[in-house]
């Protein structure tokens, strides 16, 4: 029944840097009796392509993008399950297909959600990562899929996920899985350079809180009015958009770090005063965290605090938490 994708496995070499990203957000398409397969994939295809002169590195796309929104609203669970699995069936991998052939035209890497086929009448909802060469290089398994959906069958993944590209590490969360804080403090020492966010809703303060708590750029593709977000390592929310904009495009430097203002000062004038405009120093001001950034993608930001004794915000927590035992000692 439905997708069955081919997972590659390869060995990717990232450079962290500028990115682009577009955010695609449209409502689900409603089939109104007609649920053409080539119709869905145009659907979707419209929007990316109205953004293809950004030339992305990287497309997020919201959650279960490729199922008619009038599918999923039954009389019954059984009923509605029926509607879903009739339409999986007939959509098979032609989407899927559709969108490697369209990241390997264009280079760029695609976050797919997506219904995946488990065997026995079983769906996982998930998270499809398509790279530059249009290979299925990861899938994320929502972990905490709603009640409603493991009523119709869905199979819940186990574990956060870790994707390798070329700009960095990818993690990803879909929907309700933003309200668990087990998965947030599962990924939290993975320390992803984005986190792909799909969802049929927005989770408000906790795009920030996943943020800031893996110090990761957030992506939030959120289908409809609501509103999509690009939200920064320190939990600022940088760019974002509603209403009748169905997609959000912009960039971000995977090149960066974190640090406490704590002891830090002096090292990070010093390194301003060296490297100008190959420095960016973002301050938010509630937080008492900057986010430094090297905008030279050949001067990795791990080079600059090493050079000027920069501590990170992982090494003063630490640092921290150990005073406090040693003086409770």
């Amino acid at each position: 029944m439905g997708l069955l994708p081919n997972f590659v496995t390869k060995k990717v070499e990232a450079r962290p840097r500028e990115v682009m990203v577009n955010i695609i957000g449209n409502a689900l398409a409603v089939s109104n009796g007609n649920t053409d397969v080539d119709r869905m994939i145009q659907y979707w295809l419209k929007d990316i392509k109205l953004c293809e002169n950004t030339r992305p590195d990287l497309i997020v796309l919201p959650e279960i993008c490729d199922v008619y929104n009038d599918l999923l609203i039954a009389p019954s669970l059984d009923e509605a399950k029926k509607r879903r699995d009739d339409w999986l069936e007939k959509r098979g991998n032609k989407i899927l297909d559709a969108f490697r052939e369209y990241a390997s035209t264009h280079h760029t890497y695609i976050v797919y959600p997506t219904y995946r086929d488990r065997g026995n009448g079983h769906v996982s909802n998930c998270s499809l990562l398509i790279d530059r060469e249009g290979d299925v290089i990861a899938c994320y398994d929502k972990v905490y899929p709603t009640v409603g959906d493991i009523a119709k069958g869905a199979i819940p993944g186990t574990k956060p996920v870790i994707a390798q590209t070329d700009f960095g590490t990818m993690g990803f969360a879909i929907c309700f899985d933003l309200n668990f804080w087990d998965l947030l403090e599962a990924y939290a020492p993975l320390r992803p350079n984005v986190l792909a966010f799909s969802s049929y809703y927005h989770g408000n303060l906790m795009q920030a809180t996943w943020a800031y708590r893996c110090q990761s750029y957030f992506l939030g593709a959120t289908i409809g009015n609501l509103e999509k977000n690009i939200v920064m390592p320190d939990g600022t929310v940088r760019d974002s958009i509603r209403s009748f904009c169905t997609y959000l495009v912009g960039t971000i430097n995977t090149n960066c770090k974190l640090a406490h203002i704590d002891f830090n000062k002096q090292q990070i004038n010093d390194a301003f005063a060296k490297y100008g405009r190959k420095l960016t120093i973002h301050n938010n001001n509630s937080l008492g965290v900057l986010l430094l950034t090297s905008n030279d993608p050949d001067l990795p930001i791990e080079e600059i605090f090493r050079e000027f004794e920069i501590e990170t915000w992982d090494e003063y927590y630490a640092r921290s938490t150990q005073a406090r035992l040693d003086a409770l000692r």
